[in-house]
């Protein structure tokens, strides 16, 4: 029944699963007994709606699932196992930008605009950059986008670095302005900490875990598959992979870590979950899976 259900794409299953959040967002609240404002509740929630309209619009836009709901159920249980990360308004708003980045990069897919898409993907990692310098390693995607998609030349090559370079520019010329340029210089004072500690704390450990065991399971069953098929769809994969690598490579070199930047990981992981449920043919295991995905973030706020 649940099966059938998520199998489609409606509005009414989109209000569901952000229901489906909410309650999550205010079960942590009531058992963590979290003290937070009426006013942060809000941005909160507004942040999170952001990220779920774009999230939307880039899976539906690149045909990256099937017509469903699940790509959009699993990234909601996502928040849900990892709910540490929903409190933390200044990431939030970076996956915002990160979103933003890759709604732009997943659409180099089409010829049209083509130069358009790459300067605005630069300028969108360049914002990003201001937040997380080492987000710089999302270069990769676009390059890697434009190969697999476009023709390679010097233009393809130099346009985003244009665009990452514009709000650079833009944000120097007015500190320099105000003769407050140290600011900005600091974000080029690099400090690389590849220390995991904390995500082997026992809040942290057990979703990384599960999380990590799903979509490795997912990835190895699907990729076969995959390779079998040409065109797009292999296209497509090649694209969500470097995707997950370089979020994984981001998060890693991240500094000072918080947890929080775990959020970075759900858009190409609830992806690759997706794939793998579509290829399901027993309704029994997509039941069991998506009812253990549901069930899931709540068992995690009880432990």
């Amino acid at each position: 029944m649940l099966a059938n259900f998520f199998g489609k794409s409606s509005p009414v299953n989109f209000l569901i699963i952000f229901g489906l959040l909410t309650v999550y967002f205010l079960s942590n609240l009531l058992i963590n007994q979290n003290t937070i404002s009426f006013f942060d509740i809000s941005i909160l929630l507004l942040e999170i709606s952001g990220i779920f309209f774009i999230y939307n619009f880039i899976l539906f836009k690149n045909k990256l699932t099937l017509y469903n709901s699940y790509g959009f159920l699993f990234f909601a249980v996502l928040f849900g196992a990892f709910s540490f990360s929903i409190f933390d308004q200044y990431k939030l708003l970076q996956h915002i930008i990160l979103l933003l980045f890759l709604r732009r990069v997943y659409s180099i897919r089409s010829a049209k605009d083509h130069y358009s898409k790459l300067f605005d993907s630069g300028f969108w990692l360049g914002i990003f950059f201001l937040f997380e310098p080492f987000s710089v390693i999302f270069f990769v995607l676009i390059y890697t986008a434009n190969s697999v998609f476009q023709k390679t030349s010097w233009r393809t090559i130099i346009i985003p670095l244009i665009g990452f370079l514009m709000p650079l520019f833009c944000i120097y010329s007015f500190l320099f302005w105000n003769g407050n340029t140290d600011s900005f210089l600091s974000d080029f004072s690099w400090q690389i900490d590849l220390n995991i500690s904390l995500y082997l704390q026992s809040g942290y450990k057990i979703p990384i875990i599960l999380a990590g065991i799903i979509t490795i399971f997912s990835y190895i069953v699907k990729t076969p598959k995959v390779l079998r098929i040409s065109g797009d769809y292999r296209k497509y994969w090649t694209m969500v992979s470097v995707n997950l690598i370089c979020a994984g490579g981001f998060i890693l070199l991240i500094s000072p870590k918080t947890g929080a930047e775990i959020q970075f990981l759900f858009f190409p992981t609830s992806i690759v979950i997706t794939n793998w449920i579509e290829s399901v043919k027993s309704k029994l295991i997509k039941e069991l899976a998506i009812i253990a995905g549901l069930v899931l973030p709540i068992i995690l706020l009880l432990i």
